[in-house]
């Protein structure tokens, strides 16, 4: 399944990504937890993954041992611009991008659209659904 994985505890972001995601046609699994995120994440790899990074269950943690379980998916990470050491420390943890809430807001419909590209170029080639990183 190529979809979008999406760890977040604020409804008004949730609301948000899901409005994006279904304007370019990638259905949307959303966790609460770095537990669910791992396990969603190995069960099936999604096209990318977001994370909100202020998120009260373990995003950090969470997003390290998917890195260091070999998981090659794209994670985008997102926060608010005022939390400079937490937007390092999700660097260091493996986050491929950290954006502030703003930036991370504008630039939704296009890494949205550019997962959703990834998915139909899988599609195409015949490798959809395949997990990633194992």
């Amino acid at each position: 399944m190529n979809d979008l994985l999406v760890l977040v505890d604020n409804l008004f972001f949730q609301a948000r990504i899901q409005a994006a995601a279904a304007r370019v046609g990638l259905p949307v699994r959303v966790v609460h937890t770095g537990a669910q995120l791992l396990r969603q994440a190995q069960e099936a790899a999604p096209a990318l993954i977001i994370v909100d990074l202020t998120a009260r269950e373990r995003p950090l943690e969470a997003i390290r041992q998917l890195k260091q379980s070999g998981c090659s998916v794209p994670v985008v990470g997102y926060l608010p611009h005022t939390l400079t050491e937490l937007a390092k420390q999700a660097e260091e943890a493996g986050c491929d991008r950290v954006l502030a809430q703003g930036p991370f807001t504008q630039q939704l419909p296009a890494l949205l659209a550019e997962a959703a590209a990834r998915t139909q170029e899988q599609a195409n080639s015949g490798t959809g659904g395949e997990r990633e990183g194992a």
